[in-house]
């Protein structure tokens, strides 16, 4: 999806190298100009969104945020390594959906061959579970059998190392000195030299707190680690896949401080809008930004006006990608009706729901009276079974002109 350094990744400070134990950490940094930062880019799937607060971008994902970078120079990398500073605090009310903290190299293609993740696993059985990933044909992930109990608080290292053609996991908890290790040979080849961190979240109810990733690196064809030791990125962080959130969330920052990167808390609430796939006039109506109805809400909003009686304008907007799921719930739009100030409007809005594109059934019809400060709320439209597509009308088709203003819809 969205938008090198000297070095790969973070590197900080160790604050808690004194819980482990015998563990020694030798830091070799290199200079190297064959590491790029990038935000998570996932184009060959799916458009590009703007930077800001964003839909589902392959359901069910709800959230994904992180980082991605590329190693340049010639030869394979043989592993790589990130620390999870602290495991937030998690909240997964809609059972069975799960919030994972991971590790990844690779590119995500149609099957999955050749890419690869370890990390940490939480569902709503409130247990945290080391799991990977071996470049499985659906992207199933996979236990690996815990050494030791992973609780809130701990501080956990990500490794994916490879050697012949065995790729060897691990997730070792600093708290309790435990080191959890898969190692598997069915991957023929280990050729990606991306390396990307990644807080995702397929629960659309979970409360997650903040995030924050240091300590990393890679280790080069010639066996060296290579850290970052800039804290400011060639890429600027982007977020990718999507937080469909009650109100804006943002992508985390660097630390120049720390060289390290930063998520803030995150409450996904249901599936916003993905695509805007159709807009319209009616008679001599207009509208601005289509597509700013896009993802969750943002700041930034599609307009709907008709002056005049028989004039108006209307979006069409889709949930997720064609094979992706219906959705079910209570529709709601983000919006309102533009108040001047001298000339308020009243805006008759109509909303159809369709599973397929075609066949559209009218669910609402309302008038919206004049927002007292162009701010969006939060509208509930009403229940919705199985849909993909939502079309919003604003229209004057009774004597009195519409002009709304949209950031968002979901279904929650």
């Amino acid at each position: 999806m969205k938008r090198g350094v000297k070095a790969l990744m973070w590197i900080v400070p160790n604050k808690n190298l004194k819980t482990l134990g015998p563990v020694i950490v030798i830091m070799v940094v290199i200079s190297s100009p064959n590491v790029a930062l990038v935000g998570f880019n996932k184009s060959f799937e799916e458009t590009k969104p703007p930077q800001g607060n964003f839909g589902p971008m392959t359901p069910p994902d709800t959230l994904q945020d992180g980082e991605q970078l590329t190693y340049t120079g010639s030869g394979t990398i043989q592993a790589l390594s990130t620390t999870l500073d602290t495991l937030p605090a998690v909240t997964i009310p809609d059972n069975p959906k799960m919030v994972s903290f991971l590790l990844n190299t690779g590119i995500l293609t149609g099957n999955c061959g050749g890419f690869m993740q370890v990390g940490m696993f939480e569902d709503t059985t409130n247990t945290w579970r080391p799991i990977y990933m071996n470049g499985e044909p659906h992207c199933w992930l996979s236990n690996i059998s815990p050494n030791g109990a992973f609780a809130q608080g701990n501080q956990l290292i990500f490794r994916i190392g490879h050697s012949g053609s065995t790729t060897t996991y691990s997730v070792y908890n600093a708290a309790t000195q435990k080191n959890s290790t898969q190692s598997v040979t069915s991957l023929s080849t280990w050729n990606q030299n991306t390396f990307q961190t990644m807080t995702e979240s397929l629960s659309e109810q979970a409360s997650i707190g903040s995030t924050y990733y240091d300590n990393s690196y890679i280790v080069d064809p010639n066996g060296q680690r290579i850290y970052i030791t800039n804290g400011s990125p060639g890429g600027i962080p982007t977020e990718y896949g999507g937080a469909c959130t009650i109100a804006p969330w943002y992508e985390g920052a660097w630390q120049d401080s720390f060289h390290g990167h930063f998520q803030p808390a995150v409450n996904p609430v249901g599936h916003c809008g993905f695509l805007m796939v159709d807009v319209h006039t009616i008679g001599f109506g207009n509208y601005a930004n289509p597509a700013y109805i896009q993802y969750g809400p943002d700041s930034f909003s599609a307009q709907l006006y008709g002056g005049n009686q028989g004039d108006g304008a209307y979006i069409t907007t889709e949930l997720s990608g064609t094979a992706g799921p219906l959705f079910t719930g209570t529709l709601y739009i983000d919006g309102y009706s533009y108040n001047n100030g001298r000339g308020a409007y009243s805006s008759h809005v109509k909303v159809d729901v369709s599973s397929d594109g075609n066949t559209f059934t009218n669910i609402y019809s309302q008038t919206w009276n004049p927002s007292s400060n162009n701010s969006p709320s939060w509208i509930s439209i009403g229940s919705v079974t199985n849909i993909r597509y939502v079309k919003v009308t604003a229209i004057d088709d009774g004597g009195l002109s519409a002009n709304i203003f949209m950031d968002a819809l979901r279904v929650t």
